[in-house]
């Protein structure tokens, strides 16, 4: 079997440039399977924990005008965990460099109360000085792509009316992960904007005084998510309900999920993509080896290595290949699969990120890569072991 293993590494150099190219296209297939297997773990570990952390809503009741007393009677509803009331509205920032005005999403806050829904991370700066009506919080990436900074200040448009407002801080939200324009497929920081307005504020702005326009509510394990919406819907409908939702159909949240469901998708598709091509070269190398070393082989069955042994051989050429176009695709998958998710950062606000490599994808690519070897070389194998000496 030695003189086997040296006969091996000959052919093996012989056919360096074959097996170099056919061990990048596998080292391309398993590095596919690697990235995107741990990108979405990644980012799904990543979503989940912030979601926990930052108790994001599960639902959402807009409404027309509802009273602040109703809160008390959502968070009665079977299944909720905890309810806010707030205000929201769509404004216009003004900035002097730009031309067109900005649009904006404007949610009220109470500066003095914990945030039990939808907490905000404080990126930078301070949250806004308790009583005061003129201190907003900025989405971070608005902040930064228009160069804005705590302490600086910016004119908004809201219900009609200009305000001046002072930047008290900058910070992320659950709730806007991925921010969109209106009108807009894509997401575009310099664009939109999300202030996070003192209440006081902003039921002055949208006369809404003692009452709330949007309810955010976060639900209990277990609770029967359908039969919330239906009993909001009822509670709002004298207020206005325009449909309670999910945060499945949240926005922030929807695009999230699509970009998942996509990677999914890359994985499914083009990793056998590869695999495949990879199958059909080395059946097409090994065929031409076994052609090229007919009389070798019959040589060596005539000193009596056995039918096995000789199919051996050839399998254990093809398992080489594939086993360093496994260890290929191994580091490069691990390197472009933290470095493609750190990337997502800048399209998905995070404040943090949590990489998780999916080592048990390692494993799974190992044997891809074997089932690989083994088709693709199947029939010469089988071609090499019936020739007589």
């Amino acid at each position: 079997m030695r003189k086997l293993h040296v006969k091996r590494l000959r052919d093996l150099w012989r056919v360096k440039g074959q097996a170099l190219a056919i061990v990048l296209v596998i080292g391309a297939g398993i590095a596919l399977l690697v990235m995107s297997r741990g990108m979405i773990a990644s980012l799904v570990a990543t979503m989940h924990a912030y979601y926990d952390r930052y108790r994001a809503a599960d639902v959402y009741a807009p409404a027309t005008r509802a009273p602040d007393r109703l809160i008390a009677d959502i968070r009665a509803i079977e299944g909720v965990a905890a309810a806010e009331g707030r205000v929201r509205g769509a404004g216009l920032v003004a900035l002097d460099e730009v031309i067109e005005p900005i649009s904006a999403a404007l949610i009220s806050i109470d500066e003095g109360a914990a945030r039990r829904v939808n907490d905000i991370h404080l990126v930078d700066g301070r949250m806004p000085t308790l009583g005061s009506t003129d201190e907003i919080l900025l989405l971070e990436p608005f902040a930064r792509a228009h160069g804005l900074t705590p302490g600086g200040r910016i004119a908004v448009t809201l219900h009609g009316a200009r305000r001046d407002f002072k930047i008290a801080g900058l910070a992320l939200s659950p709730e806007f992960i991925y921010t969109i324009p209106p009108g807009d497929i894509a997401s575009d920081p310099k664009r939109y904007a999300v202030l996070w307005v003192p209440h006081a504020a902003m039921e002055a702005a949208y006369d809404l005084d003692g009452a709330f326009n949007e309810a955010a509510l976060t639900l209990a394990h277990g609770a029967n998510e359908a039969a919330v919406l239906g009993a909001l819907d009822r509670l709002l409908a004298p207020y206005g309900a325009t449909g309670a939702y999910a945060r499945a159909d949240q926005i922030s949240n929807k695009y999230l999920v699509e970009e998942l469901k996509q990677l999914a998708t890359m994985d499914r598709v083009m990793t056998p993509l590869f695999l495949a091509v990879s199958a059909f070269l080395l059946n097409i190398v090994m065929t031409r080896l076994v052609e090229t070393e007919r009389s070798q082989i019959g040589l060596m069955k005539a000193f009596g290595f056995t039918h096995r042994e000789i199919a051996v051989h050839y399998l254990l050429f093809a398992l080489v290949v594939a086993l360093l176009g496994t260890l290929a695709g191994w580091v490069g998958g691990l390197y472009l699969g933290r470095m493609i998710t750190e990337i997502y950062q800048r399209y998905f606000y995070f404040p943090f990120l949590i990489f998780v490599p999916e080592y048990g994808t390692l494993g799974a690519a190992l044997l891809a890569s074997g089932a690989t070897a083994a088709l693709g070389g199947l029939f010469a194998v089988t071609a090499a072991a019936r020739l007589s000496p």
